[in-house]
């Protein structure tokens, strides 16, 4: 599944705790929630418009996991 790939990509990239402690977990929850409410349609463009909302909600997720391994490397060195 591409959204898997997609996933093991962004882990990559992260510290390995805040893939465990944040990542996952929020992006299993967005993943099943993205499953739950995507609303068939026919039309080629409402699929895209679907799965652009939730590509991007993994992107903010992700950068969001940076936001907090930040904040917690600053608050370990004071």
């Amino acid at each position: 599944m591409r959204d898997e790939r997609l996933a093991r990509a962004l882990t990559a990239l992260l510290p390995r705790r805040v893939v465990a402690d944040a990542f996952e977990p929020a992006w299993e929850d967005l993943r099943v929630a993205y499953l739950i409410r995507r609303q068939p349609t026919k039309s080629s463009l409402g699929r895209a418009a679907q799965r652009a909302g939730y590509l991007g909600l993994t992107v903010l997720l992700f950068l969001d996991c940076w936001r907090l391994a930040i904040v917690s490397w600053i608050r370990r060195e004071h």
